[in-house]
């Protein structure tokens, strides 16, 4: 069974976690229980629970065992509202977690336009690079996201940047025949003529 605040801050039971919060006792013991609570929070799209944990001070930009910040689980998760909530308060939108992955990279990948645009509204990091030297437009080529890519296309995302094999996102989308993406590349002048490593174009 979860503790309390946990099960609270999943399961949006605000005033069961308002309890929790204005409760008496040892602070360092409260603010470890906060962490657990805000990621469950993020992680299911419970604003006010999240709100609540923000002015009770948690850390925004703490991290869970996998690198993961409270952004980027509500971008992965497509939580746009929490997201925007927690852009409020400040937290931090280029951080990478354990893989080399931004919140941009997960929204990407997860075919999310409202938290892709609103990344990149924020003036996220187009061209972070993941461990594997991935950026955001290798990630739309590569799972074939295509209104992502016109919106980083649309950005003026690096089209010919070359991953840690050399291979760029044309060569990706190309790979894959993922036909919408490349048509969108190709009409945007990526080059088309770049080898990868062992000098394949």
């Amino acid at each position: 069974m979860q503790p309390k605040p946990i099960s609270a801050a999943q399961n949006g039971q605000v005033e069961v976690l308002r309890k929790f919060v204005q409760q008496k006792g040892d602070l360092a013991t409260k603010l470890k229980m906060y962490k657990p609570a805000f990621f469950a929070a993020v992680q299911n799209g419970q604003n006010e629970c999240i709100q609540l944990l923000i002015d009770a001070k948690v850390d925004v930009d703490t991290r869970d065992i996998g690198g993961e910040t409270a952004l980027i689980w509500a971008a992965l998760n497509g939580h746009s509202d929490s997201l925007r909530l927690l852009m409020a308060s400040k937290a931090s939108i280029d951080t990478q977690d354990n893989r080399g992955m931004t919140a941009l990279m997960w929204a990407t990948v997860n075919a999310d336009i409202d938290c892709v645009q609103l990344l990149i509204n924020a003036n996220a990091s187009l061209n972070a690079e993941n461990r594997d030297g991935l950026t955001a437009v290798s990630l739309a080529a590569q799972y074939d996201t295509p209104e992502c890519m016109r919106l980083l296309i649309a950005a003026r995302a690096d089209l010919d940047h070359r991953d840690d094999e050399g291979l760029t996102a044309l060569s990706w989308a190309a790979s894959r025949e993922h036909g919408d993406c490349l048509q969108q590349l190709v009409d945007a002048n990526a080059a088309v003529d770049i080898p990868d490593n062992v000098g394949n174009t």
